[in-house]
């Protein structure tokens, strides 16, 4: 037996196993059916082919993409009832109900270009894939597209240019966030499902993930706990990586803007049969910028470089089951200009992998593991760059869950997790501590009319330190198209970090930074409801929330002695808002999106604004989109618009201090030509109107800079 052979021997016995445990297989052995193709053609609303349209054949690993002349072929698909859906870059995604018993030929798809696919698949919500319109929760998305046309070139530069609720802040370790008035400790980060750690003062280091690698980022507002476990109280963004579609495909972009600024990234990838891998590498590079040269050392920005890799394989054992493994490293060097000869160097690597088998669209199990490790090092100039380790945090996650439709109009999935987390400090008691976590979670979905979705979620988490803790969660889905109305009511549940817990970090005798081990967990509850209208030319939705926060962790000073800074639960914070988006076709290849974020957030035990609160925010987008048979042209305006910022507390004698910090608005502007498949240019300006705040800081821009984003591809329809 060939070593392949025997490989896919075990895998298959492995998936069997867990299938009969969760299904009742029964273990009896079967002929295998009999195969077939499925063939057909993807073209354009003129009759024009597509090349390179993602079509997949749901509730199994078979796809293919469409080749130069609008071709696509499944092979070795088995007699039954089943879904294709086809999606591609500037149209609506489209899914048909088709029956196999003989080949299948003469498919055709007409696509429909759309500003907006409501039809796109997204995962966040409810970890089980969903077309976006039918989300229990209202999940926003940042689309390939959108990146691509505007060149972002990091999360951060997506997010906060199209998410009016997100906001980002300079900080001395990097951007701080906050959504919907939570910031960073209590916003859950994900890469395709997967906890990321390296957090710098709670804000996981997001200039690891670059936008040339990212297919789309899917963003979960308010309390997911009972999905997602601690940290979600605030939210969830959840990172999916690009996948291959072709037998051969490549590509390269650069981007080169004013301070010394370039990106180069690439990767080439293949989806042969059964076999698929990606490999994708980026580096970056900025030499910084000061915006107070007054200041005798320090730069506003630093100069920076990084270096990513990332290597992702996968391999379909048979039509139901498939294997992935993936991989990345990163790099991250910061030049500080101070008069020590030392700067911080910062290292990350993951691996992970994951066995997946497909009994229908709504039936599966998987099983997953996933290892994140974040390091930081001291580089000392003077002793020959020697590096010495400051920093390290490692998560270890695995998960098995199992998807069924046990009986009609229900869609319930189960499973369990462990999560250990381990810090490494040079600044916390015992330099190394470590915390574990042993959940279960159970969600289901009851359609008990044909317009109405309940969800019923639960998770049940025991912690290593805390104890047992429960967080229920019901949403409501109510569909009278065009419109839909959501609702939805949850606990959250944070548990104190290792650092707020055994932190011990003496700043040079100016201050003490402790921890505190009799903190208590952090929890929640989180009521949301929404009105949703959809329609071929206009998107809108207005949704208002109400999140109440007890036993909040802060910081705080100790009055009987001012140089010693103490974690303590001292909050009680209720927050509430209203998010209006808008999304509208205005005809002529002109499509605008509108988004605005009212914000109240009050610490209830001082009748305050939370630090740092920005009330009103905004965000505008106008696009104008033209094709010239394979060519598309884009023309877009953006523009991100804060209110001021609010300081409020408590001085040491007991009255309200407060300060607030002007608004902004830093608009930007691109023109892009893009060649389907084989490459695009886009070039722009960034703070069109010079805007800059060196007394403030509110904004990090240097100013109005200019920058052109060049790409190119190869792939195997170059040989057809």
């Amino acid at each position: 037996m060939s070593y392949n052979n025997h490989m896919s021997y075990i895998l298959k016995s492995v998936v069997a196993v867990l299938a009969a445990a969760t299904l009742g297989a029964g273990g009896k052995t079967h002929a295998a059916p009999p195969s077939y193709l499925v063939r057909g053609t993807v073209v354009a609303e003129n009759g024009e082919p597509l090349e390179g349209a993602n079509v997949i054949l749901k509730g199994t690993t078979l796809g293919d993409a469409s080749d130069a002349r609008g071709v696509f072929e499944i092979r070795g698909v088995n007699p039954g009832d089943y879904t294709l859906r086809v999606s591609y870059f500037g149209y609506a995604t489209q899914e048909r109900s088709i029956t196999v018993s003989e080949d299948l030929a003469g498919l055709s798809f007409e696509m429909v270009e759309a500003a907006f696919d409501i039809e796109a698949v997204v995962v966040t919500g409810s970890r089980v894939e969903k077309p976006l319109k039918n989300t229990p929760a209202l999940t926003e998305i940042v689309t390939e597209r959108q990146m691509q046309t505007s060149a972002s070139v990091t999360v951060v530069d997506a997010l906060e240019y199209n998410m009016p609720s997100v906001n980002f802040s300079p900080g001395l370790m990097g951007h701080n966030m906050r959504m919907q008035g939570l910031d960073n400790n209590y916003v859950l980060i994900l890469q395709d499902g997967e906890r990321v750690a390296g957090e710098n003062r709670g804000m996981v280091d997001l200039s690891r993930f670059n936008s040339s690698q990212i297919e789309r980022i899917e963003t979960l507002k308010g309390a997911a706990s009972s999905t997602y476990g601690s940290n979600a109280i605030g939210g969830v963004i959840n990172i999916i990586s690009k996948k291959p579609k072709r037998p051969l495909e490549a590509d390269f972009s650069s981007r080169f803007g004013a301070n010394g600024e370039r990106t180069l990234g690439g990767s080439v990838g293949s989806k042969l049969d059964r076999f698929s891998f990606r490999t994708d590498f980026t580096h970056k590079h900025s030499d910084g910028y000061d915006l107070t040269p007054k200041t005798e050392y320090e730069k506003t920005v630093q100069e920076y470089s990084d270096y990513t890799l990332g290597q992702r394989v996968g391999y379909a054992i048979d039509d139901r089951t498939s294997v992935e493994l993936d991989g990345r490293y990163y790099t991250y060097e910061r030049f500080d200009f101070t008069i020590r000869p030392v700067h911080p160097k910062y290292y990350n690597w993951a691996i992970g992998g994951n066995v997946k088998r497909r009994f229908s669209e709504k039936s599966s199990v998987r099983a997953s593991w996933h290892i994140d490790d974040y390091e930081k090092y001291d580089v000392f100039e003077e002793l020959g760059d020697e590096e010495r380790r400051t920093y390290r945090q490692r998560i270890d996650n695995g998960r098995a869950s199992a998807t069924f439709d046990w009986i009609p109009q229900n869609v319930t999935t189960v499973g369990v997790e462990y999560l250990k987390e381990t810090l490494f400090s040079t600044r916390v008691d015992g330099d190394e501590r470590e915390a574990s976590d042993y959940v279960g979670f159970l969600q289901n979905e009851y359609a008990p009319l044909e317009r109405l979705t309940l969800t019923l979620g639960a998770r049940l988490n025991n912690h290593s330190t805390y104890g047992t803790h429960f967080t229920p969660q019901i949403s409501a889905l109510y569909q009278v198209l065009p419109f839909n109305v959501r609702a939805s009511y949850g606990a959250g549940y944070r548990a104190p970090s290792l650092k707020e817990l055994y932190m011990n970090w003496d700043h040079m005798g100016m201050f003490f930074i402790k921890g505190n081990e009799n903190l208590n967990p952090e929890t929640s509850y989180y009521a949301t409801a929404s009105v949703e209208y959809l329609s071929a030319s206009f998107i809108g939705s207005i949704a208002a929330y109400y999140n109440s926060v007890d036993q909040m962790i802060e910081e705080r000073q100790q009055p009987d002695n001012p140089s010693l800074i103490l974690y303590e639960n001292v909050n009680e914070a209720s927050i509430r808002g209203v998010d209006v988006l808008t999304k509208t076709d205005l005809g002529a290849g002109v499509a605008a999106s509108v988004g605005y974020s009212y914000l109240d957030a009050i610490d209830e035990v001082t009748d305050l604004q939370l630090w740092g609160t920005i009330r009103h925010s905004g965000r505008i987008r106008v696009d104008y989109d033209r094709r010239f048979g394979d060519y598309a042209a884009n023309a877009n305006i953006q523009a991100k618009l804060n209110g001021e910022k609010i300081y409020e507390g408590l001085n040491d004698r007991g009255f309200t201090e407060r300060q607030t910090f002007p608004g902004s608005a830093v608009w930007r502007a691109a023109v892009s030509l893009r060649r389907d498949s084989y490459g695009s240019i886009v070039a722009g300006v960034d703070n069109i109107f010079d805007y800059t705040d060196p007394e403030h800081l509110t904004v990090v821009t240097p100013g109005r800079t200019f920058f052109v984003s060049v790409a190119f591809a190869i792939h195997s329809g170059y040989f057809q």
